[in-house]
């Protein structure tokens, strides 16, 4: 169906329980471990990295994935999208994101199996801004018709770049992508087209992406909701059973969390002491909190018992004790084994940042073997082979802080 033919239909905007299933269904395609490495991950020490080549790329490669590369190179990192999402119940990482524009802006959707090195594509991308295959459709809301656009394959059309709002909820078996608009948006297409905006979905514009069964879902939610988000920051709690959302100092209006099961988002906290925006977060699941680290090196804390914000550090953008953290450039994730978070610039490729919440410090790490070899990025902590992970297209660097046993 071409641009500008409107079409009607009726779905719900529910997407899925919160609740965990007993059992997963078989991941598909099945993909078979590497020897060469499983060998190299396996023998990775403390504080010890390596590089990891002869990438894999699985998939139904269309005109538009061939067009960008996508079939030799994977996903690639995406300037202001180079966060990926560890999904435990398929033991691989979610990718999807866009660019600024350049060069390209797409709604494919990734997965990235470690033990194989393959990138599959769960989603091949539509036309690039989604040009040529936008519907207006009309989904049920509580009860109230609202209108929205998607393309004729049901995936998002006026998406702008994540920053770091973007997580994976194991009970929904969702990756949760707050993809803010950039220009122009749904009730801007949507009154070119109809004439009126009358009767648009007003809240904030968080698709979800079903890895089981290969399809994007927009999630509408009845108010209340946070406000459209930029710079955000989302991360999935399992002690709130829901991802927490962080849109405070600038478009948003505070702390969020978003409840599958209900499909319902509720404030938390008060709206003050919040971290800064195009920052990173990742939840420390020892100590029940949440750690923000801010562009100018500001470390924040968010205690879930108390609701509650705590700058615990603010040593100076300039000093050498701490990192930046910023969502376009570094990458932060929570070790689980090690009980830190761990965070990774590529401006410095030798290096890797532990932050431990108990002592309120960052220590900066000399890691033990080769550089990331350095290009575009995205990555993730592979809670499996429990590996922190830096894809650059056909090579991928992993990082062990500690290994098992020690």
């Amino acid at each position: 169906m071409a641009i500008g033919i409107v079409w009607w239909a009726v779905a719900s905007g529910f997407v899925a329980s919160s609740e965990p299933a007993n059992e997963n269904p078989k991941v598909e395609p099945s993909l078979t471990p590497a020897p060469k490495v499983v060998k190299i991950i396996d023998e990775l020490g403390d504080n010890s990295s390596a590089v990891l080549t002869d990438l894999k790329t699985v998939g139904e490669w269309n005109a538009v994935a061939k067009e960008h590369g996508l079939d030799r190179t994977g996903p690639m990192g995406r300037d202001y999208t180079n966060k990926a999402v560890w999904m435990p119940d398929r033991k691989r990482a979610f990718f999807c994101g866009a660019n600024h524009g350049a060069p390209h802006r797409l709604n494919d959707a990734w997965e990235f199996d470690l033990p194989s090195h393959t990138w599959v594509m769960l989603f091949a991308p539509d036309p690039n801004n989604a040009k040529g295959v936008m519907e207006i459709k009309e989904f049920d809301v509580a009860g109230k018709k609202v209108k929205y656009v998607q393309t004729e394959r049901g995936g998002p059309t006026h998406y702008g770049h994540t920053w770091w709002a973007f997580c994976y909820d194991p009970g929904m078996k969702a990756a949760l992508w707050m993809n803010v608009h950039i220009g122009s948006s749904p009730a801007n297409y949507i009154e070119k087209e109809t004439g009126s905006k009358e009767g648009v979905y007003a809240g904030p514009p968080m698709w979800s992406f079903l890895p089981w069964e290969k399809k994007w879902k927009m999630v509408f939610s009845p108010s209340p909701y946070p406000k459209v988000p930029y710079a955000a920051q989302m991360e999935y709690v399992p002690d709130l059973k829901g991802p927490v959302l962080v849109s405070g100092n600038w478009s948003g209006d505070g702390t969020w969390v978003y409840n599958g099961k209900d499909n319902a988002w509720k404030q938390l906290g008060k709206k003050s002491n919040e971290p800064t925006y195009e920052s990173l977060m990742a939840y420390d699941r020892e100590n029940k909190v949440l750690v923000v680290q801010e562009p100018n090196k500001a470390t924040f804390h968010y205690d879930i018992k108390s609701s509650e914000w705590t700058k615990v550090l603010d040593p100076g953008k300039d000093s050498a004790d701490a990192p930046a953290g910023h969502d376009a450039r570094s990458l932060m994730f929570y070790d689980p084994l090690g009980k830190v978070c761990l965070l990774f610039d590529p401006r410095t490729p030798d290096r890797m940042w532990s932050y431990s919440v108990k002592e309120k410090k960052w220590t900066d790490n000399k890691v033990n073997g080769p550089e990331y070899p350095k290009g575009r990025h995205l990555g993730y902590f592979d809670e499996e082979r429990n590996v922190f992970v830096v894809n650059s297209g056909t090579k991928t660097w992993v990082y062990r802080h500690k290994k098992v046993g020690k």
